[in-house]
């Protein structure tokens, strides 16, 4: 077989081999975005189309019951504000500010304390278990870094700080912006 590009047999066969490993494409049905082979979504995404199903399913159950808790969470520029979810101002004003300054510091202590967790405890780095079998490590962990603290132990070096802030990619929740208003309003005006 002449081929007038490759110029023995040798390249010719490892030209054949390495087109019988590339991907295959996978067209999709625009309606059924899971419309995929099961093994396909396995390969991809480490779930079955039924698995991504359940995780939807428990993301719109966060999503409805996350107005039944009495806190927030606090999030960099890289997520949306929710009503659950308060971020930063992107352009602040005088009062906006000060809402930053106080969300910035916030938000350093968390860091800073999981940091301080996370140098103590190296199990912490990358837990593999389910969420409330992860939630019961990190207050035992928390309870025994208290214990060590109380006994006067050095605290363990903690690398230096990341910068957090990363760019704006999920849009704002109107509901979202609203609450963050109102506590700027309430507590920074």
């Amino acid at each position: 077989m002449a081929c007038p590009f490759v110029r023995d047999v040798v390249d010719e066969e490892a030209l054949v081999l390495r087109r019988a490993f590339r991907r295959e494409r996978v067209f999709r049905d625009r309606l059924d975005p899971l419309a995929f082979p099961d093994d396909h979504l396995y390969e991809r995404y480490r779930f079955s189309a039924d698995g991504i199903r359940r995780l939807c399913d428990i993301k719109e159950e966060f999503y409805r019951i996350a107005g039944e808790f009495s806190g927030v969470l606090l999030g960099d520029r890289g997520y949306g504000c929710q009503p659950f979810l308060l971020t930063p101002f992107t352009d602040p004003q005088e009062a906006q500010q000060a809402y930053n300054h106080a969300h910035a510091r916030t938000r350093a202590r968390v860091e800073m304390t999981f940091g301080l967790l996370k140098a103590r405890f190296h199990c912490l780095h990358k837990l593999r278990v389910s969420p409330v079998r992860a939630c019961d490590i990190t207050v035992a962990c928390a309870v025994l870094h208290n214990v060590a603290c109380l006994r006067k132990e050095r605290a363990p070096r903690v690398p230096p700080a990341m910068d957090w802030d990363n760019p704006a990619i999920f849009p704002d929740d109107d509901s979202g912006r609203l609450l963050r208003d109102q506590y700027v309003l309430n507590y920074f005006s």
